[in-house]
């Protein structure tokens, strides 16, 4: 005889409709949000300049100092390459970072940076694709 058996589960947890540290969480995205907005706001931007060895960073020369700064390099299919840079506190707007010549065809570069305690971030992708 052939028969088909059904068989219920029933769980016994209940489901939870919310994100546990959901509000610290919204905070750090809009303090990104402000850090964007202020860097979009500035009368000039960085400038990157991409080349077979090295990527120029200026930053505008009007800025004051730096008083922190970082940059993170990376590859978002292979974090084998990624790179983390901290930017001396300096009145310094340009900076070389030499590059790996195996470099992927694509990567990123984020740059945070803080100026009379007025934070900025910038992302700019980039790649070996944009070289001249």
């Amino acid at each position: 005889m052939c028969g088909l058996y059904a068989h219920t589960c029933t769980c016994i947890c209940a489901p939870t409709l919310y994100e546990t540290g959901y509000y610290e969480k919204e905070l750090k995205h809009q303090d990104r949000i402000n850090e964007i907005n202020n860097y979009n706001s500035l009368a000039r931007t960085c400038q990157f300049e991409l080349n077979k060895d090295s990527l120029i960073i200026d930053f505008p020369s009007e800025l004051d100092t730096i008083q922190f700064g970082e940059i993170h390099l990376y590859c978002p299919s292979n974090s084998e390459f990624d790179l983390f840079l901290q930017l001396p506190q300096t009145k310094l707007s340009h900076f070389a970072i030499p590059l790996n010549e195996h470099l992927p065809e694509r990567f990123n570069c984020e740059v945070r940076f803080t100026i009379e305690k007025e934070n900025y971030y910038h992302e700019e992708k980039l790649g070996l694709l944009h070289v001249p």
